[in-house]
């Protein structure tokens, strides 16, 4: 057997009893406090295990319920929450797993979709989206708005923002068999109708509500008359129609005016207005913007009388107060029978406004309860836009004074205002338009910081 090694005994540590008294001691202090320690470990387990039982409330909440908040949550359709940010239906997808299993289940919340293109690098990110809802809104009624914000330059072709615009019009086109309330507000003139009755026979079978703003004043659009036709037939449902700039002289022909219920035109000429007031013989509520071309002249014989048995709201103003249009000059007789409320730009009227109102409520034996006269008419003139001087007291003064020429000779009617607005003038006017750009504009600056292109949507 090998010898065994030599070992060294190890050195002895000198303590004294006091020392090792007191070890004695930390030592029992140590191992309390590790059985303390262990209490505190079964305590905490006994604590977690209460609390992962407790479900929060609104964790309890079925998903039918939960579902109905989210539904409140966004604009009540048709009005159509931002594509993204805050109010956005996007916004309830990101908050747990569950919450977004929701939110993709149930379509109503997708239904309503507005686009604003901008001058950014978005715009790709904003058709991804705008697909993702036109998907998840699966089968749907669609609420729809396509607007542009400042992304042409009218002297520059701009091929990355036509681009843009192509694609968004082709994607909503394509769904057109759903749409129900739409708004276009484009700069593009080459925006043609006719390529709606190119998705098919009955494309528009659900449509009520028609909206397109051009910003381009001088653009008129030449229609074929058999497509023209074609979308007069497939509009069946049409109800609302909201017209600025877009092909004021092809209206009659392009769409079912003898259908429509409320009817808004932004600056059309007497000529024109009076040809579309003759089809629109189920009209309720109208305003219209109108304009008066230098070489028009009043038809002689003057045409016959206009009636509009259902017309209740009328609002009529004048693209440029200071020319004295005269309506009936080009309309002929005016007879409405239904109206209730009645705002008007005195210059409308002609270089005798009080009287041409009475005669028109007398005509119409109309119950007139509320009337706004605005931008009036010197009275002394009758031709040109009085304006008083500045100051309350004169502004004030100038009011008073044109309410009485009106009280004086309407007294029936329960309200006579000056420049003000009528109870129900929203109902030509997009009630959250403004509202919603603004919002959007902020959070496109942080939704911008996500992706420079339409591949990092994903957690949308």
């Amino acid at each position: 057997m090998p010898p065994k090694r030599p070992t060294r005994s190890r050195p002895m540590l000198q303590s004294s009893p006091a020392e090792r008294a007191a070890a004695r001691s930390r030592l029992d202090v140590l191992r309390g406090g590790t059985k303390k320690l262990q209490g505190i470990k079964k305590e905490i387990k006994a604590l977690e295990s209460v609390l992962d039982a407790y479900k929060y409330p609104v964790l309890t909440l079925p998903p039918e319920i939960i579902s109905e908040i989210f539904l409140r949550y966004v604009p009540p359709y048709p009005e159509r929450p931002p594509l993204f940010g805050r109010n956005s239906a996007f916004v309830l997808g990101q908050i747990c797993r569950d919450w977004r299993t929701v939110a993709l289940s149930t379509s109503a919340l997708w239904a309503a979709i507005s686009v604003y293109l901008r001058r950014n690098r978005l715009s790709n990110v904003k058709w991804e989206l705008a697909k993702m809802c036109l998907e998840r809104s699966k089968t749907r009624p669609l609420s729809l708005s396509l607007v542009e914000q400042g992304i042409f330059d009218e002297d520059e072709d701009d091929q990355e923002s036509n681009e843009a615009v192509n694609d968004l019009v082709a994607l909503f086109f394509a769904h057109s068999r759903r749409w129900e309330y739409v708004t276009f507000e484009p700069p593009f003139p080459y925006f043609d109708l006719s390529l709606l009755v190119n998705q098919g026979p009955r494309a528009l079978p659900l449509l009520k509500s028609f909206t397109v703003l051009s910003t381009f004043p001088q653009y008129d659009m030449s229609f074929d008359k058999d497509l023209a036709s074609d979308f007069r037939e497939e509009a069946t449902a049409l109800r609302e129609l909201h017209v600025r700039f877009y092909a004021p002289a092809r209206i009659p022909a392009v769409f079912p005016l003898e259908q429509l219920t409320l009817l808004t035109l932004g600056s059309i000429t007497l000529a024109e207005f009076s040809g579309i007031l003759r089809e629109c013989t189920r009209l309720v509520h109208c305003s219209a913007t109108l304009r008066l071309y230098r070489s028009w002249q009043p038809s002689n014989p003057p045409p016959g009388s206009v009636t509009l048995p259902q017309l209740t709201t009328l609002i009529l103003g004048n693209h440029n107060p200071l020319n004295v249009l005269d309506i009936q000059h080009a309309t002929g007789p005016l007879i409405f029978p239904a109206l209730t409320q009645l705002g008007i730009d005195e210059s409308v009227l002609g270089p005798s406004p009080v009287t041409t109102l009475k005669q028109l409520v007398e005509r119409s034996q109309c119950p007139l309860r509320q009337l706004c006269i605005n931008n009036g008419v010197d009275p002394d003139t009758g031709s040109d836009l009085y304006e008083p001087e500045p100051g309350e007291e004169s502004e004030a003064l100038h009011a008073t004074q044109l309410r009485e020429r009106y009280r004086a000779a309407l007294p029936s009617v329960l309200e006579i205002m000056v420049d003000e607005y009528l109870d129900n003038e929203d109902l030509f006017y997009d009630p959250n338009d403004f509202e919603d750009r603004a919002s959007e504009a902020e959070d496109e600056w942080e939704v911008s910081s996500l992706s420079d292109g339409a591949g990092d949507v994903d957690e949308f």
